[in-house]
C-alpha cells in the first residue's frame, strides 16, 4: 500500500554566527510503502534502485553487508563505526556512497551492520 503523504524533512542546523530559528526544509516528497518491517522508501545508491527502511528516529544510515555487497560498494580504509545493543556489539569500515532521494541528492556515510530478524 503506497502512502503519497511521506515528506521527507531536514533539520537545517543552526549555526552560533546564525540570526533567527532553525527553521525545517522539505527536502523531497516520496511516496511510503507500510511492510511488515515498518516504512520503506524506494531510493538510488550510487544510481542503483533500493528498498530502504525509514527509521526516523536513527543517528545513522545503516546497510547490510548484504546489501553494500550487492551494490557493489567499497569499504572504508579510514573510518570504522561501532554499534552497540541489546544484542551486542558490531564494528565495521563504514562506506562512502550518494543517496537519492526523489529528486534530491545526499552524500553519506553508511554503517555496515546486519541486524537480526
Amino acid at each position: 500500500m503506497w502512502f503519497l503523504l511521506g515528506v521527507l524533512l531536514l533539520v537545517v542546523a543552526c549555526s552560533s554566527e546564525s540570526v533567527g530559528p532553525c527553521r525545517l526544509q522539505p527536502m523531497a516528497d516520496l511516496p511510503i510503502t507500510l511492510t511488515q518491517n515498518g516504512l520503506e522508501v524506494t531510493a538510488r545508491v550510487n544510481r542503483v534502485e533500493t528498498q530502504l527502511v525509514l527509521d526516523t528516529g536513527a543517528e545513522l544510515t545503516l546497510l547490510t553487508a548484504a546489501t553494500v555487497k550487492s551494490l557493489l560498494l567499497a569499504r572504508s580504509r579510514l573510518t570504522v563505526s561501532q554499534l552497540m545493543g541489546v544484542g551486542g556489539a558490531v564494528s565495521n569500515a563504514d562506506v562512502y556512497a550518494d543517496l537519492e532521494l526523489g529528486t534530491t541528492d545526499f552524500q553519506r556515510r553508511f554503517v555496515v551492520a546486519d541486524l537480526p530478524a
